[in-house]
C-alpha cells in the first residue's frame, strides 16, 4: 500500500478502511508493505519527497516475499510504484497488479493502464455548495452523505489465483 502522510486524517481513515475491508476477507497488510509518499511541491516526483521510503519500496520489491498487489491513495502515488517497478524490471501486471484511487492525479494513468476508483468530482462540488448552503442557512453542518466511486479497470490488474 502506498499512501500520503498518515498524520492526515484522510490518509489515516483511508488505511484504516482498506486494511479493515482486507481483513474481513482474513487478508493481512503487514507493516513493513505500507510507504508513505507525502506529496510536496507540485511537479515534484513523490519519490524525491520521501528517499527513505524510496529506498524501502526498491529494497521490498526486489525481495523474494514482493506483495503481488498494490492499493496506492491517489493516481500520482501510482506513479511511483510504476517508476519503482520499472527500475527492478518488474512488469505490471504481469508480475504486480496495481489498483489506485482518483483517476484524477497522474496524467500519465490512462496511459498505462492504471486501474483506479474514479472520485465524483462534480457531485463532490455539487454536494460541497449544497452543504455550505445548508450550514449558513440553519447554523450547523449538514448531515453527511456518501458518495460512490466508479470502479475503472484498466490493464494494471490481473486476477488472483
Amino acid at each position: 500500500m502506498i499512501i500520503g502522510n498518515p498524520d492526515l486524517p484522510i490518509y489515516h481513515n483511508m488505511k484504516a478502511g482498506f486494511i479493515g475491508a482486507l481483513a474481513e476477507d482474513e487478508i493481512q497488510v503487514q507493516q513493513r508493505h505500507v510507504f508513505s509518499f507525502p506529496t510536496r511541491e507540485h511537479g515534484k516526483q513523490l519519490e524525491m519527497s520521501s528517499p527513505e521510503a524510496w529506498k524501502e519500496l526498491l529494497k521490498t520489491l526486489q525481495a523474494p516475499d514482493c506483495p503481488k498487489a498494490f492499493f496506492t491513495m491517489r493516481d500520482n502515488r501510482a506513479g511511483v510504484l510504476y517508476r519503482a517497478a520499472t527500475h527492478c524490471g518488474l512488469k505490471i501486471p504481469q508480475d504486480l497488479s496495481v489498483i489506485s484511487y482518483d483517476d484524477l492525479s497522474w496524467d500519465e494513468g490512462k496511459f498505462h493502464g492504471l486501474s483506479t476508483i474514479a472520485q465524483p468530482i462534480e457531485e463532490m462540488g455539487s454536494v460541497a455548495v449544497d452543504m455550505l448552503w445548508h450550514w449558513c442557512r440553519f447554523g450547523s453542518p449538514p448531515p453527511n452523505r456518501q458518495l460512490e466511486g466508479k470502479l475503472i479497470e484498466r490493464s494494471s490488474i490481473i486476477p488472483a489465483k
